[in-house]
């Protein structure tokens, strides 16, 4: 019994540690006239279905701003972010390049990369 205990224990730890490690888990959908989504509690960014246009949308009035980060398929990063904050209206642009990956910040808790799929 006393060996289940201590195994609990190490296996709470270890989850505990990689919820910190990875951050908050992010959602990726596609939407119905093909942009992809990618969710951060209500905030979120999507890639058009050219896959160059993005937007990101802060859609929590608790203060904290939002950053889209965007992976270029010809090397390097598209980041833009919502600089009005939560009042209305997002933030958008459009890369010259296809864009490969998006990952969504929320002062400094990012979702991780996910993918951009045909």
């Amino acid at each position: 019994m006393r060996f289940k205990i201590i195994t609990a224990t190490v296996g709470a730890a270890v989850g505990l540690l990689g919820a910190a490690v990875v951050g908050t888990p992010a959602s990726a959908e596609i939407g119905p006239l093909g942009e992809h989504y990618n969710n951060h509690g209500q905030d979120y960014q999507r890639v058009g279905s050219d896959h160059k246009w993005v937007e990101v949308c802060d859609m929590e009035q608790d203060g904290n701003g939002v950053l889209g980060r965007f992976r270029l398929s010809g090397g390097g990063i598209l980041e833009r972010g919502d600089t009005n904050g939560s009042a209305g209206g997002c933030g958008n642009t459009t890369s010259g390049v296809p864009i490969i990956d998006m990952m969504l910040c929320e002062e400094g808790d990012c979702t991780g990369w996910i993918p951009i799929r045909n």
